[in-house]
């Protein structure tokens, strides 16, 4: 399976997980809990970062990672979950559940729907699991994120 990862381009070789990991803030993982984000459209990518920025951001040049997985099967927490709970906007229970999918390391990905477009799928790697070393980069565009989505 194909999935997307948009970044900074001096970041666009390392798919650790690293820089979740340093992050506090992250919907899926706490602090210092690597885990590597991915989405299945380079449309999505674009949204999620979008909701990140402050209102006089001035886009920068992203790089955009075609990211090869195996072919497994992902732990899923389906929309569904998050109607009936409401929760997918509460971090400690959404990173609870991240930090659980990477320590359990029973799966390689884990599927959930988008916070911010739920009809899209967020694919999230475990970098500790025994088949991330499967896991390469396909191909890396420039991937500028101008247009609309960014008008002041």
């Amino acid at each position: 399976m194909i999935v997307f990862r948009v970044c900074n381009p001096k970041y666009a070789n390392n798919i650790s997980g690293e820089n979740a990991r340093k992050q506090t803030t992250n919907r899926w993982n706490s602090f210092g809990t690597p885990m590597l984000y991915t989405s299945d459209s380079p449309a999505l990518c674009a949204v999620e970062i979008h909701q990140y920025v402050p209102p006089t951001f001035t886009p920068l040049q992203y790089a955009l990672l075609a990211i090869e997985i195996p072919t497994c099967k992902p732990l899923l927490i389906d929309e569904e979950f998050f109607e009936e709970a409401n929760c997918i906007m509460d971090l400690a229970t959404t990173q609870a559940m991240g930090d659980y999918f990477i320590n359990e390391n029973e799966f390689l990905v884990l599927k959930v729907p988008s916070a911010m477009i739920t009809a899209c799928w967020n694919f999230l790697i475990n970098p500790n699991h025994k088949d991330f070393k499967k896991v390469t980069i396909k191909n890396v565009l420039a991937f500028p994120l101008g247009g609309k989505l960014f008008k002041k």
